[in-house]
């Protein structure tokens, strides 16, 4: 099985740059383009969240026009929200996809994907708190994880959120994502994770979490920590595309690269 991770594109609205120098939309499409020819091809795309710059309509817009653009022969896609989207927006994008979030059952973008055939049942989670950087996994979303955990009984596991679930060493400042004890818990009784996946800090990452890889994706945009000021973000706008592949046998189990396009 193979999973491409895009997170972080950041899209402004189309004809914009961010600070003025980082056309994040073009940036995403070539992602998106490039993982259509890897060898061999991608069995899904999971957009692990901050799609839009500002949760703008325009951006949203901006958005959806790359992703309509796409062939018919994409593989397919599914999202969830980081600390710079709109619920509601996302799920107007995602409303037809094969893989929509459960939005109406819960009131969060959460998506339970399961490709059948014994390969890893994926859980997307929505870590998003409104108005906040940080992210948080309350009592509600924890029950969905439950829930999807138990259909899930002697499945292989993977986990994808945007906030990182472990704190970083060399990030110091950022905070923990609340309630990944309470996950760690609910993965610890299910025995199958194989690993996490999430975003938001820019720069790829590998770690542990409940006994697991645990890999922190690299941003299409621009990566951190050097991007802290305009000046350093106009510099950033000379870096390579990247993105994620994970690639998942029973015989290897989960293997994580970064792919610079």
């Amino acid at each position: 099985m193979r999973v491409v991770q895009i997170t972080d594109p950041h899209v402004t609205a189309t004809g914009t740059l961010r600070a003025d120098a980082i056309d994040t939309g073009q940036r995403f499409k070539a992602a998106l383009d490039h993982c259509r020819t890897l060898d061999p091809a991608p069995d899904l795309v999971l957009l692990t969240g901050d799609l839009a710059n500002d949760a703008r309509a325009d951006e949203y817009a901006a958005v959806a026009a790359i992703i309509d653009a796409l062939p018919a022969d994409m593989p397919p896609m599914a999202l969830l929200p980081g600390n710079h989207d709109d619920r509601a927006a996302l799920c107007r994008l995602a409303e037809n996809w094969r893989f929509a979030p459960d939005y109406n059952a819960t009131d969060f973008v959460q998506t339970a994907i399961d490709p059948g055939g014994g390969l890893p049942v994926v859980l997307m989670l929505d870590s998003l708190v409104d108005g906040a950087t940080e992210g948080r996994l309350c009592a509600r979303r924890l029950v969905w994880v439950g829930e999807r955990l138990t259909h899930a009984a002697n499945r292989p596991v993977i986990i994808a959120m945007h906030h990182p679930p472990f704190v970083p060493t060399i990030m110091p400042g950022q905070p923990a994502c609340e309630g990944t004890d309470a996950l760690a818990a609910l993965l610890a009784r299910h025995g199958g994770l194989i690993g996490s996946l999430s975003g938001h800090l820019h720069r790829p990452m590998a770690a542990t979490f409940c006994g697991a890889s645990s890999w922190v994706g690299p941003s299409t945009a621009y990566r951190l920590p050097l991007a802290q000021t305009t000046d350093d973000l106009q510099r950033a706008a000379g870096e390579r595309v990247c993105y994620a592949v994970h690639d998942w046998s029973p015989q290897t189990g989960l293997r994580s690269a970064e792919i610079v396009v």
